[in-house]
């Protein structure tokens, strides 16, 4: 049986914690730090290697607790509040703030001595109790404060820090009986904590079962060590959640249980005027007859409420950057500038749903709106991003080609980018999804491509400013059929290849190696006519090649000789086979072009003639790279 869970787990369990009154149990160590500016107890031993160097060369079992043991108490005081005073609050004790304020946690145990949950906590306007178990004499649950922060070894400014062995051992003697109040009708959520050095990991470990279930969340990909498995057990309703650091983690938590983000973030303005809420009244002493001083502040604060908070662009804007999507969801959007940042928030959800939702509410844009090329270029992400999924149909294609058909209506230069964007993604969507074509997509991905060839008929030269991007959309569309004939697809890539090779704008170089390339491939044909042709075309093409420069030109006569090879090798001609095989092998692996060395010397293998030595080498590489 498996202890891993998934992060809506432990959303689920805690949602039913709070319903029924069970108590929170965060406990947290130096990984919840990091970010915050406060190394890991890795970070500190390098720390004391390079401010402390002799006293780190006589430590013998150079960990955390043996490396500080060498340092005075004063000396460790400082260089942890050196750390502290420069750390800045970081989005999990932010986050855990918030859980804290809206109920879903009671009590945070923490191994750290700074500061940074209880200076997250006065920002978002809560205030727990502190506890200092280090300095504490005598632990009374009963007088424990709801939402409370327990030091467990300390804090920097506390008289006691904890850092030793032997400091640790002592402490674990108060903190048993501490932990076995704690313990009592409490779920647990552990974070960025190893459980080195520390009782209180040693005595989780010895409970036989978690009554409300155990989470240890582990740091991103990483699986649990082998003092974590210690601890993790199904039976024990003891759990492990990966591929999470802690920001991610909390900030993910909150999200879930609708606490995310805090209100000065998506409110700044609302959030001041709440804070001035607890100040008292006051008027300055030079001016008792003027406005109080509060009320004054409370002028400037509710004008900026009234403008800056009320400006759905203005704040579409904010949330959609700070990646508040949720929040852009809620704004009221009838601005076509709204429109699109709300669109862009359900693609930026990276999910089929997030999809779907984007492309009706497109839909209904476009619906009360009309057409223009912004609404083609969204359509173009959607269902690129629609197409790319497995399960989905190859309607999700056809749509694509027949929203697209609708931005020809638009005869102008400025088109030119909806056309430079179709082609590119019309690429990757053809060179990764052969299931997609079937033979009305074909038919519609004809009509499509007949349009942009009318479309770069209409411009009559090279477009103004675009001399940057016509070689791509040229290197686009003349790859496209090869993928094209590769999948059988003969009709419309001999349509695509006329097209191609007709265009004023683009080069006849590739169009013709394709055209060689269909001739012989294409099965329905004689073996004569594929043969002849395939040659007439390939040479043709390494005739144009020469203008290319060598490179280009010796790379068509490798691929024409692999390709006349491979016909042979179908064919039953094995002496030709080998003897073309041979020609491409010998003019060697170019850059840009190893994959179709690859492909060559598994030819070769299928051909039997490895048995030459450098070829053996060269299929030898090969296979080790792979």
């Amino acid at each position: 049986m498996s202890f891993y869970r998934e992060i809506e787990d432990v959303v689920h369990a805690i949602k039913l914690a709070k319903e029924k009154k069970v108590n929170v149990n965060l406990l947290i160590g130096a990984g919840c730090s990091v970010t915050a500016g406060i190394p890991s107890a890795n970070g500190i031993i390098e720390n004391i290697k390079e401010s402390y160097p002799r006293e780190y060369e006589r430590t013998i079992n150079k960990n955390y607790a043996n490396c500080m043991s060498k340092l005075t108490p004063t000396e460790r005081r400082n260089l942890i509040t050196d750390h502290v005073n420069r750390s800045k609050i970081n989005w999990a004790h932010l986050s855990i703030a918030q859980l804290f304020k809206d109920g879903f946690i009671n009590r945070v145990l923490t191994t750290n001595f700074d500061n940074l949950l209880q200076r997250a906590c006065s920002l978002v306007n809560e205030t727990p109790a502190i506890y200092d178990l280090a300095t504490s004499t005598g632990f009374r649950p009963d007088l424990l404060f709801d939402k409370s922060i327990l030091h467990l070894h300390g804090q920097h400014t506390g008289f006691i820090l904890c850092n030793t062995e032997s400091e640790v051992k002592k402490q674990a003697e108060s903190l048993t009986s501490v932990f076995s109040d704690l313990k009592q009708q409490s779920m647990w959520i552990i974070v960025g904590y190893s459980g080195e050095n520390d009782p209180i990991f040693d005595l989780l470990c010895k409970e036989a079962m978690f009554e409300h279930r155990l989470f240890l969340v582990g740091y991103k990909d990483n699986e649990p060590s082998d003092k974590y498995k210690e601890l993790l057990s199904e039976e024990k309703f003891a759990f492990f959640v990966k591929d999470f650091d802690a920001d991610d983690f909390f900030v993910t938590l909150a999200q879930n249980l609708s606490c995310f983000p805090p209100k000065f973030v998506h409110k700044p303005f609302s959030y001041l005027a709440e804070s001035l809420g607890d100040i008292t009244e006051y008027k300055m002493p030079a001016s008792r007859r003027k406005n109080d001083l509060k009320i004054s502040t409370f002028k400037i604060i509710e004008e900026a409420i009234n403008t800056i908070e009320t400006n759905n662009l203005l704040m579409a804007e904010n949330y959609y950057m700070a990646g508040l999507y949720d929040k852009v969801f809620e704004l009221d959007m009838d601005d076509s500038e709204l429109f699109l940042i709300k669109t862009k928030s359900y693609l930026e959800l990276k999910s089929l749903e997030g999809t779907y939702q984007a492309h009706d509410y497109l839909k209904k844009h476009i619906l009360i709106n009309g057409e223009d090329l912004l609404s083609t270029f969204l359509y173009m992400e959607i269902f690129y991003l629609l197409c790319l999924k497995e399960q989905e149909s190859s309607d999700n294609f056809l749509n694509l080609i027949n929203v697209h058909l609708r931005a020809f209506e638009y005869d102008t230069e400025d088109n030119y980018d909806s056309i430079f964007l179709l082609v590119t993604q019309l690429y990757s969507i053809v060179l990764r999804n052969a299931y997609l074509f079937n033979k009305k997509a074909c038919l519609h991905l004809e009509i499509l491509l007949d349009n942009v060839f009318i479309y770069f008929d209409k411009l009559q030269g090279e477009p103004s400013g675009r001399k940057d991007s016509t070689p791509i959309i040229y290197n686009v569309l003349s790859n496209i059929p090869y993928y094209l004939i590769k999948n059988g697809e003969y009709n419309i890539s001999k349509k695509l290849i006329d097209n191609n090779i007709k265009c004023k704008q683009f080069s006849k170089l590739l169009p013709q190696g394709n055209l060689g390339l269909w001739y012989l491939s294409n099965e329905t044909l004689t073996l004569k006519n594929r043969e002849e042709n395939g040659k007439i075309f390939y040479k043709l093409a390494i005739e144009t090649a020469k203008l290319e420069g060598e490179k280009i030109h010796k790379a068509l006569i490798q691929k024409f000789h692999y390709e006349i090879s491979f016909f042979y090798y179908n064919c039953g001609k094995e002496k030709e086979s080998i003897e073309n095989c041979f020609i491409a092998f010998e003019i060697g692996e170019l850059q840009s072009y190893e994959d179709h060395f690859k492909d060559i010397l598994i030819l070769m293998e299928e051909l039997g003639i490895n048995r030459h030595e450098q070829v053996a080498v060269a299929i030898g590489k090969m296979e080790n790279a792979n």
